[in-house]
């Protein structure tokens, strides 16, 4: 079950649970599995249920797992990040606990902890370990851009030599990387080396597609990333192809199309417990109703997006949304150019991505 989904064969680690259901009460690591599982397919709120009922006795790293999940259900970044520090304190030589503990100090841009991490997992791992190769370029694409491109290209090629199951994340992570800096002609044949059925490839080359101003070809490439993501059980990787389609059909000029959609995943998203892209869902509504001058709606929407942005941590997240608030009130006086001005952003430096 737990090698299943690794390899994000979710459908066949659903089956495999199934079975283990009818036979025996699952507790103790196999509930946790179970838990990662349900939220892994975006069952957030079934899976918030099955933690309830689990009873981690005097198993230390059980309740540190316990507590990791019960602060990722209620949008607690910081109480999260305090279980995964004591989880690789309490198992200093196990890779793993550095390998989650980096990705999430990462997410929640806390470069120099991250860097005294990436110091151990070179210790554990090694200089030219696929696991590190790639974080290490993702680290240095915020610290010091001017060198990451080499470091990209290392871990990728790397990875690819050693036949790693590391391969497509590293090349993944380049290539968002080289959206964002707004590297198009390169990222290009990279995404176009990637599996074509892999739903965060299709995600990507929406992204890309976007950027290349290209819009029928990210409304192609996210529809078929959604499919995907439905095909092996994942709706939380659904809902977050349909939030592409919203912003495509932003992009499109069809505003009415657009709030249609973003309040019926808004529905879905609340009735899943889904509280990673939630704030994301109301600042879309925002947007589409600033764009049908509903101004009084926008505003609440965006409120309502910063105020969960604020409460995940998310701080890149919030100021977006401040900035979607002030064009509203800046459409609202029919002053447009004002929305420039007060609540202009600074650079975005390269994030992490939630979806691996």
């Amino acid at each position: 079950m737990a090698r299943a989904t690794e390899q994000a064969r979710y459908r066949e680690a659903g089956v495999a649970f199934a079975q283990l259901l009818t036979v025996d009460d699952v507790s103790g690591w196999p509930r946790v599995l179970l838990v990662a599982h349900q939220a892994a397919l975006g069952r957030w709120i079934e899976a918030e249920k099955t933690l309830a009922s689990l009873d981690p006795g005097t198993d230390r790293m059980l309740r540190l797992q316990q507590d990791w999940w019960r602060a990722r259900f209620a949008g607690r970044p910081d109480e999260a990040l305090a279980a995964l520090r004591a989880a690789a304190l309490l198992s200093p030589g196990d890779p793993d606990r550095q390998l989650a503990l980096f990705d999430a100090l990462v997410e929640q841009a806390q470069w120099q902890s991250a860097e005294s991490v990436l110091d151990q997992l070179v210790i554990m791992l090694g200089e030219d370990a696929p696991e590190v190769s790639w974080r290490r370029a993702e680290l240095v694409a915020v610290l010091a851009p001017a060198e990451a491109a080499v470091l990209f290209e290392r871990a990728v090629a790397s990875a690819e030599e050693n036949g790693s199951d590391e391969a497509a994340q590293a090349a993944l992570t380049q290539v968002r990387w080289m959206i964002q800096r707004g590297a198009l002609k390169d990222a290009k044949p990279i995404l176009d080396r990637l599996p074509e059925a892999l739903p965060a490839a299709q995600m990507l080359r929406a992204e890309w597609a976007i950027a290349a101003g290209q819009l029928d070809l990210a409304k192609q490439s996210f529809a078929a990333a959604e499919v995907t993501w439905l095909s092996d059980d994942r709706l939380g990787g659904a809902r977050r192809a349909r939030l592409g389609l919203i912003d495509v059909a932003l992009l499109a000029g069809d505003p009415a199309s657009a709030l249609t959609q973003a309040e019926a995943l808004r529905n879905e998203v609340e009735a899943s417990g889904d509280g990673d892209i939630e704030d994301k869902v109301w600042d879309a509504i925002g947007r589409a109703q600033i764009e049908l001058s509903r101004f009084d709606d926008a505003k609440t929407s965006l409120l309502q997006a910063m105020t969960l942005a604020r409460a995940n941590g998310q701080l890149l997240r919030e100021a977006r949304s401040r900035y979607h608030l002030g064009n509203a009130f800046a459409q609202e006086r029919k002053r447009p150019q004002e929305a420039d001005k007060p609540f202009a952003l600074q650079p975005i430096p390269f994030m992490h991505s939630v979806i691996r």
